[in-house]
């Protein structure tokens, strides 16, 4: 069970609780409300409980901007960064069709380091795939490039990531501590995604 399921079920026994004790210890002030309040009294609690529970609730998509935009406020891409035109992702991600593709951001470093992210929601479970195979090509081609290049690039490029959630793509390259990845950790846990495809 998760944390926010525990604090949901918490928050409503207290809830519950505190109106059946109202209920026992002022009884002669409930008579006095009318049938019609009592009812609207249970309505406004139901809401707002409810609305705990969906605040709570796991979430299952992503906003793409926002996610793009907490990762530039980050101090791994806040700067030197260009947003490629997602008309020409094929040219980017060889193997990846624009026609795959339901929306994606893609920034890629324009210091001459190799760091870069992108998120890319696939429009099927099958397109995903296809574009998890041809980003991860894409990596291994930075990694065998660099590979004899340049050392710090390489170590770079060897830190790449790749998740995959649901029909989302998540590429980042940061350094060789992936501090990109835990990146997107944090901001899957700050609205609270669940992970768990």
């Amino acid at each position: 069970m998760s944390r926010s399921n525990i604090c949901y079920y918490i928050s409503c026994w207290v809830f519950t609780s505190r109106i059946a004790r109202c209920y026992n210890k002022e009884e002669s002030i409930i008579r006095t409300i009318s049938k019609k309040k009592r009812v609207f009294i249970l309505l406004i609690a139901v809401l707002v409980l409810t609305s705990i529970y969906f605040l709570m609730y796991p979430k299952t998509k992503m906003n793409i901007n926002k996610f793009s935009e907490f990762m530039l406020t980050s101090s791994v891409y806040y700067k030197d960064m260009e947003e490629l035109d997602i008309s020409n992702i094929q040219e980017h991600y060889s193997g990846v069709t624009v026609s795959d593709v339901t929306n994606a951001k893609v920034f890629v470093s324009t210091d001459g380091t190799t760091r870069e992210f992108s998120i890319i929601e696939a429009n099927s479970p099958q397109s995903a795939d296809s574009i998890q195979r041809a980003i991860s090509s894409y990596c291994s081609e930075l990694v065998k490039k660099y590979q004899s290049q340049n050392a710090e690039e390489y170590d770079r490029t060897r830190g790449y990531v790749i998740r995959r959630t649901r029909n989302y793509v998540i590429l980042t390259i940061s350094d060789s501590t992936r501090s990109g990845n835990q990146l997107v950790d944090t901001y899957l846990d700050k609205i609270n995604y669940d992970k768990r495809s």
